[in-house]
């Protein structure tokens, strides 16, 4: 939850992020789990969420619309499969309002990924975030992270690069600190039942990283990554 602090004369506003595969809703035994997430959030409501594997299309269903609608937030959903009449791929779901969005294809050969760019208003405070979920061949996120590496340095501003990236080696991003291994939290695994991290928050320095964890909940074959952004 947004939390507001007064600190030498200033206002420092603290925001609660999360970013999580859900596994198109389903737990590592594929039984419906959607509804055990969504419960979860409105626990503990983070200010912004950026999902990957999301549906919303008539055969899967219009998760990306469910989770908005249960959460009462601002959404922003990034198809890059098509299914039928409607998308498989990235959203962003946000307490603030979202004034730009933009999903860019990003290079491969296999199933289409891509990145999602929403800009995000927090209290006239202009804030990116980036949501993506990179390839399985090596090759292909090679080219995916140059991509996105270029991307990063055309922006300005504080900036937040979520997702799963599908390796076990931190890429390396320019103006980006990796979260996890800002404090030392980089040997906890994000995937079940796999001991692996393939999961990452990026942030840049314009923000403070004042927490990050891993949540051990059940409800798909990743678990949740919630970090803590402090802004003055």
């Amino acid at each position: 939850m947004i939390r507001f602090y007064l600190r030498k004369g200033w206002f420092l506003l603290e925001i609660c992020i999360y970013s999580y595969n859900i596994h198109s809703g389903r737990n590592i035994f594929f039984r419906k789990s959607l509804q055990n997430m969504i419960d979860y959030f409105l626990k503990n409501p983070p200010d912004i969420l950026a999902v990957q594997e999301v549906h919303d299309n008539p055969k899967h269903g219009h998760q990306f619309q469910i989770i908005r609608d249960s959460l009462s937030m601002f959404g922003s959903f990034g198809g890059n499969l098509r299914i039928g009449t409607g998308y498989y791929g990235n959203a962003i779901f946000s307490k603030f309002p979202i004034e730009l969005e933009k999903n860019i294809a990003l290079p491969g050969h296999a199933e289409p990924r891509g990145v999602l760019q929403c800009m995000i208003n927090i209290h006239s405070q202009a804030f990116t975030i980036l949501n993506t979920h990179l390839g399985l061949s090596k090759n292909e996120r090679r080219q995916q992270i140059q991509m996105l590496s270029s991307l990063v340095s055309s922006l300005s501003g504080p900036i937040l690069l979520a997702g799963d990236l599908n390796t076990t080696e931190s890429p390396i991003f320019p103006k980006l600190d990796d979260a996890a291994k800002k404090l030392g939290k980089d040997s906890i695994s994000t995937v079940f039942p796999l001991n692996r991290r393939i999961d990452y928050m990026y942030a840049t320095s314009k923000v403070h990283l004042v927490s990050y964890e891993v949540v051990k909940i059940p409800y798909s074959d990743h678990y949740p990554l919630k970090a803590v952004l402090r802004f003055s």
